[in-house]
């Protein structure tokens, strides 16, 4: 059920054949079986979130297809992630760095890790969680490269290592950490980086 409610809750926008989430959720029964542990899961959906909100219809059903009700005032992390680096990214282009750095920063906030890292084994999640990471960590090469053309280096030096958080074999992330601890004087921190990178 939690898993169906999160993939309701990634394709909100749009509705999903009763089809595809049998076909993501119950590949291998049989088309009965699946049928009715869709309509079991959906009821308990239903039933879990109406505990909350008993007069509103949670999702809806309509020519076979499941969906979000659009009525419903949702506020999800990922949206938000993505709104801010779109805002970000054309602050960026129109040249208000300052404003620019601070949407990218807000954006950072957001971003908490892989998306639903605890279905780890599952295929559905996968291009949106790839997706996201790939969006974290070109905000955090825009962040380093914006905070060091303001004469920040320790804020760029923060961005990179969030970076290497994400994706520790991000050889560029290194290479550009050791020569910002260079420019800080802090030679010994270079080595360890580059000790890190041959580790990574």
């Amino acid at each position: 059920g939690k898993a169906a409610f999160k993939y309701l809750l990634l394709q909100r926008r749009q509705p999903v054949a009763k089809e595809r989430l049998v076909s993501l959720f119950w590949p291998d029964a049989d088309p009965e079986g699946a049928r009715n542990n869709l309509n079991v899961t959906v009821y308990g959906i239903r039933k879990v979130l109406g505990r909350a909100q008993p007069d509103v219809a949670h999702i809806v059903l309509e020519d076979g297809c499941y969906r979000l009700n659009a009525d419903l005032d949702l506020w999800i992390d990922l949206e938000a992630f993505d709104d801010r680096l779109r805002a970000g990214r054309a602050l960026e282009s129109q040249g208000q760095v300052d404003v620019a750095i601070a949407a990218y920063r807000e954006a950072e906030q957001l971003y908490q890790g892989d998306l639903f890292a605890e279905e780890r084994g599952e295929d559905w999640c996968l291009p949106e969680r790839q997706r996201l990471r790939e969006s974290a960590l070109d905000l955090l090469r825009r962040l380093a490269r914006l905070s060091l053309a303001q004469e920040d280096p320790h804020a760029a030096v923060a961005a990179h290592r969030r970076l290497l958080g994400i994706d520790p074999c991000d050889e560029e992330s290194h290479r550009e950490l050791m020569r910002l601890y260079a420019r800080l004087d802090r030679p010994q921190l270079a080595v360890l980086q580059f000790r890190s990178c041959a580790e990574a």
